[in-house]
């Protein structure tokens, strides 16, 4: 079954904040054997689900989210499709629409793998090629997607300061690489490696060291690469660090936003220049935050943070 929840507690956990696509699988007497939460920071809430050849699924409804487990976000609401696996894992995504309003109302697997998705649009641009006024019909046909790559485990196992992470993977065929994702939130993902795929028969294993893992929560996932570009990822892994309460900033080279852990929910933060300028000035409001960086300039950078007059530093490079 589909529908959205707003909940972190009870029988839903995983909320990305705001409503989530809720899918739960229960069995033959009611009885809940796994549950998702599936969306980002926006509303999204799913309406038809429908079970796939291979034992998946296939859940579609609107998203309004560009972050968490939803990207290619066109603008406003878009009809969002998620194929999921048998446990319920995502394999895939794909946000269809224009800066409107879209959405689906029913879908169905079709002969050839693909699928169908009728719902309803409000806008012409993007994937939209064409609207009669107000909200029309819109039907949309998609190929099967995915990778025939399948992965059979992804574990992460906290030692002393590090966290190494390693996967198991099946049915190779053109597959490219993995890229190991980190997040401070569960959210916002950082990649943090990369290893090319094998393209052997047989099972492959892998693994990839984490040694600078932050102070507080640490989520894993890992993204899988095609050849052609077609992606899917892992179930995502939380490990925790506690007692770190050194200022820790990742990634360091940055482009666009920089992590920080090792806060103590209070105090500020200020980004100096090597003139001595304060470029940006923020109040800390977790334990665990993330800084936008993009304004500023290419060059290093004096982060300084003082928790009622215990002052730490870092350097940080913008990317």
């Amino acid at each position: 079954a589909a529908g959205f929840s707003g909940s972190n507690g009870g029988n839903v956990s995983g909320n990305h904040g705001n409503n989530d696509y809720w899918v739960v699988k229960l069995d033959i007497m009611g009885s809940l054997q796994w549950q998702k939460s599936l969306g980002g920071s926006g509303d999204d809430q799913a309406f038809p689900i429908q079970n796939c050849a291979d034992g998946g699924f296939i859940v579609a409804g609107y998203g309004g989210s560009n972050d968490g487990d939803e990207t290619g976000n066109h603008g406003g609401f878009d009809l969002w499709v998620v194929r999921l696996s048998s446990a319920g894992n995502i394999e895939w995504q794909k946000s269809l629409g224009g800066t409107g309003s879209e959405d689906a109302r029913s879908l169905q697997q079709t002969a050839d793998g693909g699928y169908v998705v009728f719902g309803s649009s409000g806008t012409v641009g993007g994937d939209v090629t064409e609207n009669q006024g107000n909200l029309d019909y819109w039907i949309v046909k998609l190929a099967a997607f995915g990778l025939p790559l399948r992965i059979l485990r992804f574990d992460a196992v906290k030692t002393n300061t590090i966290v190494q992470l390693s996967w198991q993977t099946t049915n190779e065929i053109n597959t490219s690489h993995f890229i190991v994702q980190r997040s401070g939130n569960g959210i916002n993902f950082t990649d943090i490696g990369k290893i090319g795929a094998r393209n052997v028969s047989g099972n492959n294993d892998y693994s990839l060291t984490d040694a600078s893992p932050v102070n507080g929560d640490n989520f894993y996932r890992l993204k899988m690469v095609d050849v052609d570009g077609k992606t899917s990822y892992s179930k995502i892994i939380k490990i925790v660090f506690t007692g770190k309460n050194e200022l820790q900033a990742f990634p360091n080279p940055a482009k666009n936003s920089i992590t920080l852990s090792g806060l103590q929910n209070k105090g500020t933060i200020k980004i100096i220049a090597t003139d001595g300028k304060v470029v940006k000035q923020i109040a800390v409001t977790a334990n665990s935050m993330m800084v936008d960086i993009s304004a500023l300039n290419k060059g290093i950078f004096i982060l300084q943070y003082n928790d009622e007059g215990k002052v730490q530093r870092l350097k940080i490079i913008k990317e």
